[in-house]
């Protein structure tokens, strides 16, 4: 038996303690935090939820972050369109997708994606899953050389080794069904996707099963709708 506790922010800007960037007050009573969970929890007991907020109270906001999850099943395998807000601005898209390579097997639920602003392509024009796996880690900083890994040993009485059986094991990234694409590397709007006065924004999968994905778009709201 072990205890143990993890701990998630949840942002409403793109960096902390930013009074230009944060989610706008509220009366008592109108903003609500909902959380849904598991109907049960597998060799877990005693669940405690424990929520703290931070207050920026002089702060005049001019813009904040919103997420939101879209859940989607390819009908089939090849291309599936998701349709996305419009008249919003990007900040990127967090997609999941339920089967991603492992062993020999290479087939990828969400294996291509495409970003298509009024039928045109737009920013990414054809990206492989395994591509943007790598990028988004590297710049997260979560890809390693030398990942987690087990160390596996015939400890029989006449030692031979099989590099099959034995050996380093790398094991399988915690976030390998992740992929985030990126609209605003340099997190000063530079290369947000400004769909504001577009009709029509679809992300293009090319499906490699019907295994379920979901996309999180995020994006940046202003408060003032003049704003740029």
């Amino acid at each position: 038996n072990s205890s143990g506790f993890l701990t998630l922010f949840i942002p409403f800007g793109r960096g902390l303690w930013n009074p230009e960037e944060c989610f706008p007050c509220t009366r008592a009573g109108e903003l609500i935090l909902r959380l849904t969970r598991a109907a049960s929890d597998t060799n877990i007991t005693s669940v405690t939820f424990t929520v703290s907020s931070i207050e920026l109270p002089e702060a005049q906001p001019k813009r904040f972050t919103r997420f939101t999850t879209l859940t989607f099943t390819p009908s089939a395998t090849g291309d599936n369109d998701l349709q996305l807000y419009p008249s919003t601005v990007y900040l990127g898209l967090l997609v999941f997708s339920t089967t991603v390579p492992t062993g020999t097997v290479f087939t990828t639920s969400a294996d291509r994606l495409k970003l298509l602003l009024n039928n045109i392509e737009f920013d990414v024009s054809q990206a492989n899953f395994e591509d943007l796996w790598a990028e988004w880690a590297g710049r997260g900083g979560f890809i390693s050389a030398v990942a987690g890994h087990t160390h596996r040993e015939n400890v029989a009485a006449v030692y031979t080794q099989n590099v099959e059986t034995e050996g380093m094991l790398i094991d399988a990234h915690p976030l390998r069904q992740y992929v985030f694409l990126d609209f605003d590397p340099t997190r000063d709007l530079m290369y947000a996707i400004d769909a504001r006065n577009i009709a029509r924004v679809v992300l293009r999968v090319n499906a490699g099963d019907t295994g379920v994905i979901r996309v999180v778009p995020l994006e940046i709201i202003f408060t003032d709708a003049v704003a740029a």
